[in-house]
């Protein structure tokens, strides 16, 4: 919040990191392109937690997720999606004049700026294209590849595997170390480009992507540049303001301190209490729907119960954040200084890098929560076969311990019943009761389940975004798809039983709607919004989920029991003839 200090520092905090990291040729005289070593480059900017040109991580091996392992990827590009390098020109010269003012900024003569941006631009439109789609990426066990480091040497010799693994593991890594690697055939593609493009251009790159993604820490020259950029991107017209990135920032950082101070003030511990019995009978529900099915046969539906009946749960907050000394430890070895915000950013980065790395050798801790308590989303995590409902999103308007149980229900219930179908989706499928990419399924039902995800596919290609006729893509939104049909149908099941256990509850004063209609309503309202043209385009090609108005329509016209309670006509928008259901 310190802005003044800020702007008196301007760019000195990142010019004097990237002497000591390596000089940026694109202005820097003094480069010297024999001392230049991209892999080692690409390693030390990995210790501030920098996927560039390689995704790193350690993580719970996706076939045996009770152990830790190395794990490799093609890493996110710096525009939101392949396509953005590939059919949109024009947010390339956007994005190539956003290049340039930066380099200017950082002492760049203009001519030099220009030519060594736009060599830039060109490598990663080519690392663009040398990316795998997302819809290729759908079938974890086709793209999963265990193999040892000896072996991923032999397979991609253009990288030096072993000096990057010295550089970045704070233990020795042997040659006979398995690691996954989940994109074999880009990362050889990546070797051969990187091997035929020269050294200036993949240093110009690397270097431009580290300070993209720092220049959000300095002064408001380079913050206006970087709202221009965005601003074309997505269509928001205004920075937000300061408080609220200063918010954003520490509560990623530092989720669990912020947690604590969250849950103290406006967590009710009763709240816990009744999230936790709306899951049990969403679970129920999910139950009594795997009962009904007529397409899977009984040895995996059987399989399937079990995974449904393991399904863990963690609610609000953990508990040690409530203990000051034990909440202390989350951040021990954290040096920061209030007069060095660029360097605490960097601190963070470096010491959260440092900690996901040492997982390694160490057993995956399931009970461990990972996510921040003021977060306003709910999670599926596969390998854990766990749902996580942070404190953040239970609260108005998905939830409210008083609120009438209708509300609850078709708030936070059909979330809650939407992440439990993610482990039944066309991912979450992929991976048995104890979190381990497994094939379970028998064949004839998998053909049945693909079927009908096909329709669900088919369904949603088929909505266009009203005034920019864009279609939606089905194929890379089936699981949010699929998590949301099955998620409003679990939440009714689960109220209806409630309301014919307990009786009817007072109604909303001033709506003439009964309760199952009000359900409806609730969910439906959740999802208004109002998007710009441009976020809304970013929204359909980026995100894994349907714009809000989809998510509504899309879902209740596929439900019978919503053209009953609302009285739709067969055949009418909201009442199709032809409806697709998974769960």
């Amino acid at each position: 919040m310190n802005e003044s200090l800020i702007e008196q520092r301007r760019e000195t905090p990142l010019l004097e990191f990237l002497k000591i990291i390596g000089d940026w040729p694109a202005i820097s005289s003094s480069w010297i392109e024999e001392e230049f070593d991209w892999i080692e480059t690409v390693a030390n900017l990995r210790l501030y937690k920098a996927d560039i040109l390689i995704a790193q991580w350690v993580g719970p091996d996706t076939k045996n997720a009770s152990v830790h392992i190395i794990q490799l990827d093609q890493p996110d590009l710096l525009l939101p999606d392949r396509d953005y390098y590939i059919r949109n020109t024009e947010h390339l010269k956007v994005y190539l004049k956003f290049m340039i003012d930066v380099a200017l900024l950082l002492g760049a003569e203009l001519e030099i700026a220009k030519h060594e941006m736009e060599q830039v631009l060109a490598f990663e439109i080519s690392l663009a294209n040398i990316t795998i789609p997302r819809e290729e990426r759908i079938n974890f066990s086709a793209i999963y590849s265990k193999m040892t480091l000896e072996e991923l040497c032999e397979a991609v010799p253009q990288v030096n595997w072993t000096k990057y693994f010295d550089l970045i593991m704070p233990m020795e890594i042997p040659l006979s170390e398995e690691v996954v690697v989940y994109a074999l055939g880009y990362l050889k593609d990546m070797g051969k480009l990187v091997e035929s493009t020269s050294k200036r251009v993949v240093v110009n790159y690397i270097l431009w992507r580290f300070i993209y993604n720092r220049i959000s820490y300095l002064d408001s020259r380079y913050l206006e540049k970087q709202q221009e950029f965005f601003s074309a991107l997505s269509g928001t017209p205004l920075k937000p303001e300061r408080w609220k990135t200063c918010t954003h920032y520490v509560n990623k950082y530092m989720g669990m301190a912020t947690g604590a101070l969250y849950v103290k003030s406006h967590f009710p511990s009763d709240s816990k209490k009744t999230a936790e019995q709306i899951i049990e009978d969403i679970k129920r529900a999910f139950m009594d729907i795997l009962e009904e099915i007529d397409w899977m046969d009984n040895n995996t539906k059987s399989v399937a119960k079990r995974k449904a009946k393991l399904i863990t749960q963690k609610i609000g907050y953990p508990e040690f954040i409530t203990n000051s000394t034990e909440l202390d430890k989350e951040y021990e070895g954290i040096e920061l200084h209030p007069d060095k915000y660029f360097e605490n950013g960097l601190e963070n980065l470096k010491y959260y890098a440092f900690q996901e790395q040492l997982k390694l050798r160490t057993p995956v801790n399931r009970n461990r929560w990972v996510t921040s308590p003021a977060v306003v989303n709910a999670f599926y995590t596969r390998s854990k076969n766990l749902i996580s409902f942070p404190a953040g999103i239970l609260q108005p308007p998905l939830y409210h311990q008083n609120y009438p149980r209708f509300l609850n229900y078709g708030g936070i219930g059909v979330v809650i019943g939407h992440e439990v179908t993610h482990g039944f989706d066309n991912k979450g499928r992929q991976f048995d009761p104890d979190g381990n990419l497994q094939s379970w399924w028998h064949n004839d039902s998998i053909v049945r389940f693909q079927a009908k995800a096909e329709c669900v596919i088919n369904q949603y290609s088929n909505y266009v975004v009203p005034d920019l006729n864009i279609p939606l893509n089905g194929i890379n939104t089936q699981g949010e798809n699929i998590a949301d049909n099955g998620g409003v149908k679990q939440a009714f099941w689960a109220y209806k039983r409630w309301a014919q256990k307990h009786g009817p509850e007072s109604s909303l004063p001033g709506i003439n709607l009964n309760h199952y209609q009000l359900f409806f309503l609730q969910f439906a309202q959740i999802w208004c919004g109002i998007s710009r043209p441009k976020a809304a385009v970013h929204i359909v090609r980026v995100d894994s989920h349907s714009p809000g108005r989809f998510r509504v329509v899309g879902t209740l016209s596929n439900l019978k029991e919503f053209s009953e309670v609302y009285h739709c006509p067969p055949g009418s928008p909201m009442n199709p003839r032809k409806k697709c259901e998974v769960w």
